[in-house]
C-alpha cells in the first residue's frame, strides 16, 4: 500500500491484548471487538538510508520504521474507550478490507501501540451527525521472528 493508503470495505475491526511477546513465543488474549468501523488510513514511515563508499553514494534505499494507522469509528462503547484510555500494553489489530477482485482479505497487525484516542464529530452518509472516535496506532513487529502484518 502507498503511502497514506486508505481501505475500501473496512469491516471486523478488532483488538486482542498481547499476552506475550518474546522470543519463545507470541500469545493474545481475548478479541476485543470494534463495531463501526468507518475508515482504516495507513502511513508508512521509512527513513532513506545512505551507503557512502569513497565519498561517492553507493547504494540508496528505504527502511521501514513502523506504520502509523488511524482506525475511524462510528461511535464506542463506553467501557471499550475507558480500558482504551488508559491502555499501555501492546495489542494485536485485525480487519478486513476488500481486494480488487472484490473479495474481502483479513489482515492483522501482531504489535501495535495505541497512540491516541481523539473524538470528533463526522457525518453519517444521510448527513447526520455522529460522534466518531480516531485511533491512532504505531505499529511494530512481533520478537519471535519480526513479523508484522498476517495476512489471511
Amino acid at each position: 500500500m502507498g503511502a497514506d493508503a486508505a481501505l475500501k470495505g473496512l469491516r471486523a475491526a478488532r483488538l486482542w491484548p498481547v499476552a506475550r511477546n518474546d522470543k519463545g513465543a507470541y500469545e493474545l488474549g481475548a478479541e476485543i471487538p470494534l463495531p463501526g468501523a468507518v475508515s482504516l488510513a495507513i502511513r508508512p514511515k521509512r527513513a532513506e538510508r545512505e551507503l557512502i563508499i569513497d565519498d561517492e553514494a553507493a547504494e540508496r534505499s528505504l527502511e521501514y520504521i513502523y506504520d502509523e494507522l488511524t482506525l475511524t469509528l462510528g461511535g464506542l462503547a463506553p467501557d471499550v474507550e475507558a480500558a482504551l484510555r488508559g491502555e499501555t500494553r501492546e495489542l494485536a489489530l485485525g480487519y478486513e478490507c476488500l481486494t480488487n477482485a472484490g473479495t474481502y482479505r483479513s489482515y492483522r497487525y501482531l504489535a501495535v501501540r495505541l497512540v491516541s484516542v481523539e473524538a470528533a464529530f463526522g457525518k453519517n452518509p444521510g448527513g447526520a451527525v455522529r460522534l466518531d472516535y480516531r485511533l491512532v496506532f504505531r505499529a511494530g513487529a512481533r520478537k519471535r521472528d519480526g513479523a508484522a502484518v498476517l495476512v489471511e
